[in-house]
C-alpha cells in the first residue's frame, strides 16, 4: 500500500464506486481513484448536480509532514455541453440582429442565465468540498492547513 492510499484509509475519505448505494448509512464522503501520489475524487452526494467539481489532488512531502494541493473543475462533459449551449446562444443573438435590427430581450436574458448558473452550481459545492477536506485531513493538534483556493 503506498503513501496516498494509506492516508486515505487512515481518514476514511474514499469509497469504491458501486451500484447500489441508496441505504448505506455508513458512506464515506468522496468517491473516486487514489494513486501512489494523487488523486481524482467528488463527493459522494445523494443527489444530481452536474456542476459537482471533480478535484484532483496531489500529495508532496515536506520537512514539516505533507502538502495537498487540489485543483477543482466542472467534468469536461458538462464543460463541452455548457460551452456548445452558450455557442448558440452568442449565435442566435448575433444572427438575429441583422434580420431584425435588434435582438429580442429574451435572448440577452438568457445568454445571461448561462453564465450566472455556472458559479451559482459549482461554488457552493467546491465549497463544501473543501470543508469535508480540510476537516477530514486535518487532526485536532494540526491548525497549520493552508487554505489556498486553486479552484
Amino acid at each position: 500500500m503506498n503513501r496516498m492510499q494509506s492516508v486515505v484509509r487512515r481518514y476514511s475519505l474514499l469509497e469504491n464506486l458501486k451500484f447500489w448505494r441508496f441505504f448505506d448509512s455508513r458512506r464515506k464522503p468522496f468517491v473516486g481513484k487514489v494513486g501512489t501520489d494523487s488523486f481524482i475524487i467528488y463527493r459522494d452526494i445523494w443527489y444530481q448536480n452536474s456542476f459537482l467539481p471533480r478535484i484532483r489532488g496531489r500529495v508532496e512531502a515536506t520537512l514539516s509532514g505533507s502538502k495537498v494541493s487540489i485543483k477543482m473543475s466542472l467534468h469536461p462533459f458538462v464543460t463541452v455541453v455548457l460551452c456548445c449551449i452558450v455557442t448558440m446562444a452568442v449565435y442566435s443573438v448575433i444572427s438575429a440582429y441583422p434580420i431584425i435590427r435588434s435582438v429580442p430581450p429574451f435572448d440577452y436574458i438568457f445568454l445571461a442565465f448561462l453564465v450566472a448558473i455556472v458559479p451559482i452550481g459549482f461554488i457552493p459545492e467546491a465549497i463544501k468540498a473543501k470543508r469535508l477536506l480540510i476537516a477530514a485531513i486535518q487532526t485536532p493538534d494540526d491548525q497549520s492547513v493552508d487554505t489556498q483556493k486553486s479552484v
